[in-house]
């Protein structure tokens, strides 16, 4: 059963939404500047296609008769494995508090 991971998935989506809007509050559209602010907005992006957009079209796919469509965007949520970028992130983060 996957269920507790789902919803950890769509905790931490929420988590980062709500800091790339505090980011674009706070400084707005020059925040995407910010190289980082930059690659968390892909990583969310991909994210909400991901979690709210393709899974649910692959899903309600399931038992029609158009593979190439199911291929496609089963292709598509191949593009998940960005999401371990955010390991960098938080690397880059331990290294910066390490000086401190």
């Amino acid at each position: 059963d996957l269920t507790p991971f789902k919803v950890l998935e769509h905790f931490f989506l929420f988590c980062y939404t709500f800091e790339l809007c505090l980011w674009f509050f706070a400084h707005g559209r020059g925040a995407v500047k910010n190289p980082w602010v930059a690659f968390d907005l892909v990583l969310v992006v991909f994210g909400i296609l991901g979690t709210y957009i393709i899974e649910p079209v692959l899903n309600g796919l399931k038992n029609s008769g158009n593979d190439s469509l199911k291929d496609t965007l089963a292709g598509l949520l191949v593009l998940r494995i960005v999401r371990l970028f955010r390991l960098a992130r938080i690397i880059r983060l331990m290294i910066v508090f390490k000086t401190l």
